[in-house]
């Protein structure tokens, strides 16, 4: 999905990033993880592991609004000057960015797809199209893996619920035989 992101944009970067709950125990509530990515060196896969929504790009721009974020040239976005954010971009060599929502289909935000250019660039609406295209396919696929693990966990829970269940039942029934 990644791939086709990149190719579709003729960026230089991509990344896709799934919202962590906000109730999460892991302690990265309301972050975006990196789940996959292309052209990113190592020390911007560190950097970008869990991307807090305090921090300054155009995925956090499109977790606080909710819609699409183009930055055209982070040199030129004020809100981002004097941040370690901007210096990553720079130590990367990322001028340029979109994001685009990960939606669910009740419309529940899951996470986000997000190209990246070495140069100051802004997508063309037609490829802003086709982004959306493969935001659609890459949410019902995220929606349906989450689905499909929780189903799994699901499973787990009710077989050690049976075994316990068994086990006590087997420990009751000894004690009334005596």
């Amino acid at each position: 999905i990644v791939d086709a992101a990149v190719a579709i944009t003729r960026s230089q970067f991509g990344t896709m990033q799934l919202l962590c709950p906000q109730d999460d125990p892991s302690g990265h509530g309301g972050e975006l993880q990196l789940l996959s990515y292309r052209g990113l060196p190592p020390e911007a896969v560190a950097f970008w592991r869990w991307v807090s929504p305090a921090a300054h790009s155009s995925c956090t721009l499109a977790l606080r609004t909710g819609r699409r974020a183009v930055i055209p040239d982070y040199e030129r976005w004020d809100e981002i000057a004097g941040t370690e954010d901007l210096m990553a971009f720079r130590r990367t060599g990322i001028r340029a960015a979109q994001t685009t929502p990960l939606r669910s289909r009740d419309g529940s935000l899951l996470g986000m797809i997000s190209t990246h250019w070495s140069q100051a660039h802004s997508p063309s609406e037609r490829d802003l199209r086709l982004l959306d295209i493969l935001a659609r396919q890459a949410a019902d696929l995220l929606e349906r893996t989450m689905a499909e693990e929780a189903l799994r966990q699901a499973e787990v829970d009710l077989r050690g619920l049976n075994e316990t269940l068994e086990q006590r039942v087997a420990e009751r029934t000894a004690e009334l035989m005596h």
